[in-house]
């Protein structure tokens, strides 16, 4: 889900979830709901980031979506959000609607999620200041920062420890996750970037050891961190 809060951090984080579920173990293409039913500011930076990471997978995403329900806003953001599809044309079938109700009809799914999904947007919207500033911390000290430092990363936005592992838990998320992400998410800047080996950016990103770095980077990508290197840089160091 979209909101008016979301960077292109959000939009990669978003991808490498969708990257990890790619079809690597033979199961059955999947439908998927993009709702960007709160959207009312859509900025350039999103827009760009949303046009540069739907683009490169296009190709990719053909075997892997049966078909897209779209939930779009009103306004200007839906007229975007709408003519986006228009101009990239994907393969696989894309709709678009009004209504969560509506897109899981045509998804073929329960009607119920939609209060869940509902209830999920909300908690994620009452804290739409603390990912981003938890994360900027995490991702500032990545190489040192641990599971156990929650107090410090607390600390430096002005909360207590517990009022952070609340709001995070408001938001869906926590700590543990939240530094997952950020070690996995520098990791691959670095692989894209230098000619590090990975053994060197596993400890860079605050992992103990490159068997460390393989199991956080498998769980969040559904691949390991050579061939996700050897896929995106061919030749780059292992």
């Amino acid at each position: 889900m979209f909101g008016r809060h979301s960077t292109p951090s959000d939009l990669d984080e978003l991808f490498q979830l969708v990257d990890g579920m790619r079809r690597h173990d033979g199961s059955e293409p999947f439908v998927q709901l993009l709702d960007c039913g709160r959207v009312d500011l859509l900025s350039h930076e999103v827009f760009a980031r949303l046009v540069e990471l739907l683009s490169s997978r296009m190709a990719q995403y053909a075997a892997l979506i049966r078909r897209q329900a779209v939930v779009h806003p009103r306004g200007l953001p839906g007229a975007a959000v709408a003519g986006f599809y228009d101009v990239l044309r994907p393969t696989y079938p894309v709709s678009k609607f009004a209504t969560l109700r509506e897109a899981l009809a045509w998804l073929e799914q329960p009607i119920e999620l939609a209060g869940e999904l509902q209830e999920i947007a909300r908690r994620t919207i009452e804290a739409p200041w603390l990912l981003p500033e938890v994360r900027q911390q995490i991702e500032a000290h990545v190489g040192t920062v641990t599971v156990g430092e929650v107090a410090q990363v607390a600390q430096a936005l002005g909360l207590s420890t517990r009022q952070l592992q609340r709001e995070l838990s408001l938001a869906g998320t926590n700590f543990q996750s939240e530094l997952t992400s950020a070690r996995v998410r520098i990791g691959q800047q670095k692989m894209l970037a230098t000619d590090l080996k990975l053994t060197a950016i596993a400890l860079e990103v605050g992992c103990s050891s490159l068997q460390h770095f393989s199991a956080l980077f498998r769980r969040v990508t559904g691949e390991t961190p050579s061939a996700w290197r050897s896929r995106n840089r061919p030749g780059a160091n292992l």
